[in-house]
């Protein structure tokens, strides 16, 4: 007689392990989702109220200042909010250390 291929019976994962970083990972997607709205909706809103003194209609200047707020203020927001988190924890890290004094 074979053995199945696929065992019936369901065996639960076993406890959840302490994951050190988890603590990081949150913060880094917390402040990276922050930084990236607060850059669209400065960069937009400063694009968007400077347009029409480039002579841009009121729709023009609502859709650069939208642009504008996307490609460069969600992405500049996004790494800038990401690296301030990553850059404190090595910050922290490096005080703990006594090796990294030398690297200094």
């Amino acid at each position: 007689m074979t053995a199945p291929i696929y065992s019936s019976s369901f065996t639960p994962p076993g406890p959840k392990t302490f994951d050190p970083d988890e603590h990081l990972e949150h913060d880094v997607f917390h402040r990276i989702m922050v930084g990236a709205v607060s850059g669209f909706l400065l960069v937009g809103v400063i694009v968007f109220l400077g347009a029409p003194w480039a002579g841009l209609g009121a729709v023009s200047a609502l859709g650069v200042g939208a642009f504008s707020g996307f490609w460069s203020g969600s992405i500049s927001g996004g790494m800038v909010g990401g690296l301030t988190v990553i850059d404190r924890e090595n910050a922290k890290l490096a005080q703990n250390d006594p090796d990294s004094a030398a690297l200094h």
